[in-house]
């Protein structure tokens, strides 16, 4: 007896999360008949002292009078709202860095924490198979290995993959073990990176974890972040234009471009209006050809004003584009 108590308790649990609502009740006549079909009687005694044990527990479960006096029961307070779960899949079907697949799998996982209705209307406007995304359908084992590695202090070795003329997926260097002490991950431009330090390189590099072959956890230890190394500063500071060295540029803008600056490099950097509609803004960037490219994109409406070396490097790169 005491065996099924516990079970149609938990039954009880498990039918209201996922049938009812605010806006969806179920009745006794309801809960009755779903436990029936699972072997166990129920009435209104047994289900009013099981959600009376429910709410004891801390769930909350709401009642409301009906017809004739009967008792309307709905699971009620839950860990996320409607909006919260819709931005939560929201960014799972936008993530470019999630495969088609696990993307469904996990949208699945997240309408789970909510009621059957709340879940359609949640997913009635994802568009996920239609959305760019990578082919990498390996991509959670190697979060999970990396943060594995990390937690125990532990070097990763592990290949890389690029794509070649012909796209295919293909591992650089013909096959090459990187060695790396993975620091953390970070989430940047719709992109997953590690980020750690190389030995080979002498210096914090940073890598896709969707070209990450699946790592290999060493047994030797980290080498220890150095001191004056910011995982934020570097985010913040540098990460959108890596790979270059880090100097003072001077940007020649219009108004209308402030807030591109600021979402680029963020509020930390001088500025100088030098007309009514344009100012000049100096700031710290990694000056590569990502940072060219960036430039690039404003099509002639951010100048690059100094210093020297760096207006001649960007005449350079903007030769090499033409044919």
């Amino acid at each position: 007896m005491a065996d099924n108590n516990r079970s149609g308790l938990l039954l009880l649990l498990k039918y209201l999360q996922k049938n009812t609502d605010d806006e969806h009740v179920a009745s006794v006549a309801d809960i009755t008949e779903m436990l029936e079909t699972k072997g166990i009687n129920g009435n209104r005694n047994t289900i009013r002292d099981d959600v009376k044990a429910l709410n004891d527990a801390g769930y909350e479960i709401l009642a409301n009078v009906g017809p004739s006096n009967s008792k309307l029961y709905h699971y009620g307070a839950r860990p996320f709202d409607e909006p919260e779960l819709k931005l939560l899949i929201d960014a799972v079907s936008s993530s470019q860095f999630i495969g088609v697949k696990q993307s469904q799998d996990l949208i699945d996982k997240i309408c789970e924490l909510t009621s059957k209705y709340e879940a359609e209307r949640l997913v009635a406007r994802v568009y996920t198979s239609e959305r760019i995304k990578t082919e990498n359908s390996k991509l959670l084992y190697v979060v999970d290995m990396i943060n594995e590695a990390i937690d125990a202090g532990k070097k990763i070795r592990f290949q890389y993959m690029e794509y070649n003329a012909d796209k295919e997926l293909v591992c650089t260097n013909d096959g090459e073990w990187y060695e790396n002490s993975p620091y953390a991950m970070l989430w940047n431009d719709d992109r997953y990176y590690l980020l750690g330090y190389s030995e080979k390189h002498n210096k914090v590099v940073t890598f896709r974890i969707d070209r990450m072959c699946i790592p290999q956890i060493m047994d030797e230890a980290c080498t220890p972040m150095p001191e004056d190394f910011s995982v934020p500063e570097y985010a913040n500071k540098s990460f959108k234009m890596f790979d270059g060295e880090l100097q003072q540029v001077v940007l020649d803008c219009p108004n209308h471009l402030m807030k591109k600056i600021v979402d680029k490099f963020g509020e930390d950097f001088e500025v100088e209006r030098i007309s009514e509609d344009r100012f000049q803004a100096t700031v710290s960037a990694n000056v590569s050809k990502t940072f060219f490219g960036w430039v690039c994109t404003y099509a002639g409406e951010i100048k690059l004003v100094g210093p020297e070396d760096v207006c001649k490097a960007y005449r350079i790169h903007l030769r090499k584009a033409l044919k």
